[in-house]
């Protein structure tokens, strides 16, 4: 149990170090008379991206093209909706409101996951996060993007 609370921590540390500016916990329009919750948006060198953490444990089957992901714990297997679906929505939403910004975005699955069978490229782990999320305190935003990125808040 301790060992859990050791690695939230790290898992939470390192969220926080993404990027050069990040923005949490918003709620950003779908068009249609709903929104779309958002949990984290990095500013990097490159644009903005999306992170979503995913909180399932066990052992995780999944592709990118399939509608429904397994999750195995103990001998029995769940099944849930493929969640890059969402991710893929709410990109879309956040591409619409800062045209000018490249928008891309990641699931982050914690410790507890572990993908026997390999993971689609913008599923992601503690680590293996990609260099493009890395804070690179030399690296300034685009002033454009940053402006851009404030009229989301």
């Amino acid at each position: 149990m301790f060992k859990n609370y050791l690695l939230d921590l790290k898992t939470r540390r390192v969220l926080n170090r993404l990027g050069l500016v990040q923005r949490r916990n918003l709620r950003c329009p779908d068009g249609m008379d709903g929104y779309y919750d958002i949990e984290r948006l990095v500013l990097t060198a490159s644009g903005v991206s999306l992170v979503q953490t995913v909180r399932y444990a066990g052992l995780i089957f999944c592709a990118e093209d399939i509608d429904e992901w397994t999750q195995m714990i103990d001998g029995k297997s769940y099944r849930f909706a493929n969640p890059l679906v969402e991710l893929s929505h709410c990109i879309n939403t956040v591409r619409v409101k800062l045209p000018r910004v490249p928008v891309d975005g990641y699931l982050l699955f914690d410790h507890r996951a572990t993908f026997p069978r390999g993971k689609p490229a913008n599923v992601i782990q503690i680590d293996s996060i990609p260099a493009i999320l890395q804070r690179d305190m030399r690296t300034r935003p685009d002033p454009g993007w940053l402006t851009a990125l404030e009229t989301l808040v």
